[in-house]
């Protein structure tokens, strides 16, 4: 199993859906199955940004494989295999950048130079489905990004 960083920007776009004959309307996010084994670590609520001062400090600490059991220990909500979760749609940021370089992207945790990090900018991205798509069944994330919602 491999714990991957997603260290991006990251919102649940709602769509406005008809609510049956009245004429209403309800905004709604579309919701997607966390795949089984999977665990996603948060540390920001549901609906809310996930503060830079926040952040950094734990990128620079999942990027240490001494340090990543600690830095999943300190998620606010866990979110396991089977339960439901927005299907973020993740964006880079061509602004995070430190002395190593960027820090925009799905890293693997403890390796940042990996061969298998995405580097993502801000002229580009995916949603979460296409994420589960693409990892191992039973990688974890660490998911240092906003939960917006738009």
């Amino acid at each position: 199993m491999t714990d991957w960083v997603v260290s991006s920007h990251a919102t649940s776009y709602a769509q406005t859906k008809p609510v049956g004959n009245s004429g209403n309307k309800i905004k709604v996010h579309e919701l997607i199955e966390i795949p089984s084994g999977t665990n996603i670590y948060f540390y920001t609520r549901e609906g809310t940004p996930l503060l830079v001062k926040t952040a950094w400090p734990l990128f620079h600490a999942s990027m240490d494989s001494s340090k990543i059991e600690s830095v999943k220990s300190g998620a606010v909500q866990v979110l396991r295999g089977g339960q439901m979760v927005c299907n973020y749609s993740i964006v880079g940021d061509d602004t995070w950048v430190d002395k190593q370089g960027s820090a925009s992207g799905i890293f693997k945790a403890g390796d940042r130079f990996s061969t298998e990090t995405w580097l993502l900018t801000a002229a580009g991205g995916f949603d979460l489905k296409f994420l589960f798509a693409n990892i191992r069944p039973g990688d974890g994330l660490i998911w240092l990004a906003c939960r917006s919602w738009a």
